[in-house]
């Protein structure tokens, strides 16, 4: 609620000249409902591609808005992608004509938590419709990015679809000898927490069970055989009181099969390879190096985040020259980022 409230009010503060506003990846229709109790005049459309959370957001509506609402909000089932610009003037129109409003001209497009390639996609859809005049979206889980289909991700310099995105941070890469690693790990790392998250405030008690949680996931993660994955028992709580056993691995995490999802047994072949690793970090080592290496992560985390969002926003102002569309972009935080790891909105304007 902390991002819905903070961000809907950016918004009602920068697009008040906005008719409607196109919510991506509204989810269950949190930052419509925040925007319409702040603007009743707003004319939000809501695209989401999971079906369930369509309904849940209408239902959501009904229960929580006035009626007037259920008029001037539409959710609708959508994977929003390049081609999405047809089906979103489709459905603004739509909406426009049930209310009355003859002259949509000027539209919004808004996204929080856009993950992936859905921030970049948003950028593309804000310079193709000639009505949407304002960009408010703030991008997360870089590291899901789709990847390139012919590319092997451990020799591959250019991985991803949507990174590197800019002409200068392509020409940089392809320019470097020792090519830097662009990879999935490193998109990971920019998502981490932010540094703020290690303030003083974070003892030395929670240092140590923060590690000794890193060190036992981390274990449990190497231990797992191909086509197998961890998932943590919700009911097993952790503690670095607990002696590092493979009892204990067993009764904080459940293997299952990537293939079917069904519960899988861990037997003594995984049991083996603990004791390889118990030996390797013996005297509590492993929950140590674990926290020391999460909080050189924070270090570099703000460092990797830049870049990724430095190249989005060369990219969006370099695409606006070629096509002739003045723009005015920018990133703001608007976030606390001891609440949200993600707080960067990219702000965008095209210009008269």
């Amino acid at each position: 609620m902390h991002e819905v409230n903070l961000l809907a009010a950016h918004i009602f503060d920068h697009c008040r000249n906005s008719q409607l506003l196109v919510d991506l990846g509204a989810g269950l229709g949190y930052l419509s409902q925040s925007l319409h109790e702040l603007n009743p005049d707003f004319l939000i459309v809501g695209l989401e591609a999971a079906e369930d959370r369509v309904e849940k957001a209408r239902q959501r509506c009904i229960q929580h808005l006035p009626p007037a609402a259920s008029s001037s909000i539409a959710y609708h089932q959508h994977f929003i992608d390049r081609d999405s610009g047809g089906y979103i003037e489709s459905q603004a129109s739509e909406l426009a004509r049930k209310n009355s409003c003859q002259d949509l001209e000027k539209m919004s497009i808004i996204g929080l938590h856009a993950c992936a390639d859905l921030s970049v996609t948003a950028m593309k859809l804000f310079l193709e419709l000639p009505k949407v005049h304002c960009l408010h979206i703030m991008p997360c889980c870089y590291h899901k990015l789709e990847l390139q289909s012919s590319c092997h991700e451990a020799s591959d310099s250019h991985l991803f679809v949507n990174f590197p995105l800019s002409s200068a941070l392509q020409r940089s890469v392809e320019t470097r000898s020792q090519k830097p690693i662009l990879n999935r790990p490193f998109l990971r790392l920019a998502c981490q927490r932010t540094k703020a998250h290690w303030g003083p405030e974070y003892t030395e008690k929670k240092h140590v069970d923060h590690g000794y949680k890193m060190y036992m996931r981390a274990l449990a993660e190497v231990l797992r055989q191909p086509k197998e994955t961890v998932k943590p028992i919700r009911t097993a709580a952790s503690s670095s009181s607990n002696p590092i056993t493979f009892s204990e691995i067993k009764r904080l995490y459940q293997l299952e099969s990537s293939e079917s999802g069904l519960n899988v047994d861990w037997i003594d072949s995984h049991q083996d390879a603990f004791l390889q690793l118990s030996e390797k970090f013996p005297d509590n080592q492993g929950p140590r190096l674990a926290e020391a290496l999460t909080c050189l992560q924070a270090s570099l985390q703000n460092l990797c985040e830049n870049l990724v969002l430095l190249d989005r926003l060369c990219f969006l102002e370099g695409e606006a020259v070629k096509q002739s569309i003045p723009v005015s972009a920018r990133y703001e935080s608007i976030f606390d980022d001891k609440v949200s790891s993600r707080c960067h909105v990219l702000i965008a304007e095209k210009l008269p």
